[in-house]
């Protein structure tokens, strides 16, 4: 990467193989092919993207892991001329849309996501990294669980990191506490938002996963400040959002 500094690169580094090809509709271009990884050849997801977009997708990726959040792995990889895509490992599974345009999969695949364990946690996650751009299309589904993607479009340099909740619709929270039967739930969202930010500051994970974050240090420094200020203001940020107007997931 241009400006690449020094840090540590935990994550994997590898080769876009020939013979990758266009998939899915989104507006970066994503393909899916092989790369060698190592002396492994790995399906995967790829795509090229400005440096802050690739950067924030690596960076999020390994908060969310950290988190143990079902995200796939994000691998670095470059093409035969060297330019760099972000990686993904393929797992495979086609995204909600898919679930939902047929009437006789839309009613499980919404009960599945009602009940999902992850689900307030990936709405905190969002919260964290600022993620206005959840919708169905970014939320991979096997039949059982589900996988978050694409986290290009956050971390959003154009608002300070202290905007507030009813500046933006955090589409997962919103959905989970439309799921609320009364205040008691409610809260213990709240509760469990804020312990979920204890565990985010307790194990140091901004700090660990910028560190092991590849690409222009001027870039990473900055979004690791984004984050910083956004982790000390996220219990505020989720007791206030539990009270806000709720949006429609499903159908927005």
């Amino acid at each position: 990467l241009p400006g690449q500094s020094r840090r540590k690169i935990d994550m994997r580094v590898g080769v876009i193989l020939e013979g990758k090809r266009p998939i899915g509709e989104g507006i970066n271009g994503a393909m899916r092919g092989f790369a060698l990884v190592g002396e492994e050849e790995v399906q995967v997801i790829a795509k090229y993207l400005p440096d802050r977009e690739l950067i924030c997708e690596i960076l999020c990726a390994q908060i969310g892991i950290e988190l143990d959040l079902p995200i796939p792995e994000p691998i670095l990889l470059f093409d035969n001329n060297k330019k760099t895509l972000f990686g993904s490992i393929d797992i495979g599974y086609p995204n909600l849309n898919h679930y939902l345009a047929k009437d006789s999969e839309r009613v499980t695949v919404i009960s599945k996501l009602a009940k999902w364990v992850h689900l307030q946690s990936a709405s905190f996650f969002d919260e964290l990294i600022f993620n206005a751009d959840r919708h169905p299309g970014n939320l991979l589904f096997n039949g059982i669980d589900f996988h978050l993607i694409d986290h290009g479009l956050t971390l959003h340099s154009s608002y300070p990191p202290s905007t507030p909740p009813n500046v933006w619709d955090n589409q997962l929270f919103s959905y989970a506490v439309s799921l609320c039967k009364n205040d008691i739930e409610k809260s213990k969202i709240a509760n469990n938002g804020s312990l979920w930010t204890d565990n985010l500051i307790n194990k140091n994970v901004i700090n660990n996963s910028s560190d092991k974050t590849p690409g222009d240090k001027t870039i990473i420094t900055s979004l690791h400040d984004f984050l910083s200020i956004r982790q000390n203001l996220l219990k505020s940020m989720i007791s206030g959002r539990v009270g806000a107007t709720q949006t429609d997931f499903i159908n927005g």
